[in-house]
C-alpha cells in the first residue's frame, strides 16, 4: 500500500469574507439597488407627466364649465331666453347644454388620463 499525503493544510477562514463584511456588502449594495430603482421610478413619472398634462388641463376646463353651468350661466341665460321660450323650457335648454358640455370634457380628460396612467408596454 501506497501511503497517501496528506492535503496541504489551507487556511478557510482567510479565503473567505467575515459576516461583518458580508453585511457591510450587502448594506451598500441595497443602497445602490434603492437608488437605481429611485432613477427609475423619477424617469417614469416624469415621462408620464408630460402625457398626462393635457389630460388634467381638460378636467380642469371641464370642472370650471361645470361650475359656471351650475352657478352663472343659467341665470343670465335664463334671464334672456324666458321673453322668447319661457322659463321651463329656457331652463331645461340652459341645463342640456351645460352638461353636455361639461360631460364631453370630462370624458376627454378622463381618457386621457387613462392613457397617461397605463404602463409603457400596455399603450
Amino acid at each position: 500500500m501506497r501511503e497517501e499525503t496528506p492535503p496541504e493544510m489551507v487556511d478557510v477562514a482567510a479565503a473567505r469574507p467575515s459576516v461583518a463584511q458580508l453585511f457591510s456588502q450587502l448594506g451598500s449594495e441595497a443602497a445602490d439597488f434603492a437608488a437605481a430603482e429611485m432613477a427609475v421610478v423619477r424617469a417614469e413619472v416624469s415621462s408620464r407627466t408630460g402625457i398626462a398634462k393635457p389630460g388634467v388641463i381638460l378636467l380642469v376646463i371641464g370642472l370650471a364649465l361645470v361650475f359656471g353651468t351650475v352657478l352663472v350661466l343659467p341665470v343670465g341665460l335664463l334671464i334672456i331666453l324666458t321673453p322668447f321660450i319661457g322659463g321651463w323650457m329656457a331652463l331645461l335648454a340652459i341645463g342640456a347644454a351645460g352638461s353636455i358640455a361639461a360631460f364631453l370634457c370630462l370624458k376627454l380628460g378622463i381618457r386621457r388620463l387613462k392613457t397617461a396612467l397605463k404602463r409603457p408596454d400596455k399603450i
